[in-house]
């Protein structure tokens, strides 16, 4: 394979700016703690996602309105928040 390497689905998500790891506890703090309602994608009914992201669509267009992620890769579970 010739070029630089394809990101994996997790450096994808560990690289993105403005986001900071957190852990669970303070995950769901934030998403109890935030000021207005958010949609959840996929929705949490589809049990197989590996990732879901918290949407505030008062913020506009996704990404631009993504506040939380969570993601999991084999037995690991990370997650973000924007912030």
């Amino acid at each position: 394979m010739d070029g630089p390497p394809r990101p994996t689905y997790d450096r994808h998500m560990l690289e993105l700016p403005n986001w900071r790891e957190v852990s669970l506890a303070e995950f769901e703090a934030f998403l109890r703690e935030y000021p207005r309602p958010l949609d959840i994608q996929p929705p949490l009914t589809q049990r197989k996602a590996n990732s879901r992201e918290w949407l505030d669509v008062s913020l506009g267009e996704w990404p631009n309105n993504a506040v939380a992620k969570s993601y999991r890769r084999g037995r690991c579970t990370g997650f973000q928040v924007r912030g």
